[in-house]
This record gives structure tokens, C-alpha cells and sequence, in this order.
């Protein structure tokens, strides 16, 4: 699978226009996971060197609009189910690269970022920066 594959070609372009590079990624149903090298300069704000990015498929993860939207419908339900298998693979990029960093300027999202990571049993610190929460991810 090419790197770029899964997400979209404007959240590739953002990513790159703001200095990121994207490491890799996978797909559970629907949504897209992408691993992503933080500049230099923003690592030691964030305090991780990488993070890590999720859409769901037509979306963009760099869109801050699009971060304030729900993209769930009242009927459909998020596949936490299938998540193990996704988990297990940040897992494995947490091995290798280290604590991994994820936020929303949807402070409702982050929020469920922090219970999902939290059940699977990984360590979450947070850190305040550019006026918003993050998410380590440990």
C-alpha cells in the first residue's frame, strides 16, 4: 500500500504544506489512521515527536471545520468492536516511535480519544498547547 493510500490527497497536501511527513497507516472499516512525523520546532510543545491522525472515510483530519462536525449518524455506531486490531497496530508504532500524540479542536472528540485509549489500557497524559488538549499517547 502506498503511504499516501488511504487518506485523502488534502490532508496529504496540508500535512506537507505544514511541515509533517506521513509515516504510515491503516484502515478499520470506514475510518482512516495515519501516523505522522511532527516537525522539529512543535515536538517539544506537544511533547511527542509523532502524531497521530483518524477520519472517516470523505473526510479530511487537517480540515479544522471538519474536526467540529459529527460525521456518525444517529444510527450508526462507531466499530469499537473492530478497533482491536487498529489499536494493536499503535501499539506497535508506540513501540517504535515512541509516545504519540492525538487532539481535536473538538473538545468532544478528544474527550472520546481519551476514554477509547484509556479501556485498551494505554497511558494518556495530557498537555495544553496552542488552545487546545492533547493527547499522549504512552
Amino acid at each position: 500500500m502506498k503511504i499516501d493510500e488511504l487518506i485523502s490527497k488534502t490532508d496529504t497536501q496540508n500535512l506537507n504544506a505544514q511541515g509533517y511527513e506521513v509515516i504510515d497507516q491503516f484502515e478499520v472499516d470506514q475510518y482512516n489512521f495515519a501516523l505522522t512525523k511532527i516537525p522539529d520546532i512543535l515536538a517539544p510543545m506537544l511533547g511527542a515527536e509523532y502524531q497521530l491522525g483518524f477520519s472517516k472515510d470523505g473526510t479530511d483530519f487537517t480540515d479544522y471545520a471538519q474536526q467540529d462536525q459529527k460525521f456518525v449518524s444517529k444510527n450508526e455506531k462507531f466499530p469499537l468492536g473492530k478497533l482491536s486490531k487498529g489499536l494493536n497496530t499503535v501499539k506497535q508504532w508506540i513501540s517504535e516511535y515512541g509516545p504519540i500524540v492525538i487532539a481535536s479542536n473538538n473538545t468532544n472528540k478528544t474527550k472520546l480519544y481519551a476514554k477509547i485509549f484509556k479501556r485498551a489500557r494505554f497511558t494518556i497524559d495530557t498537555q495544553s498547547a496552542m488552545g487546545m488538549d492533547w493527547l499522549i499517547i504512552k
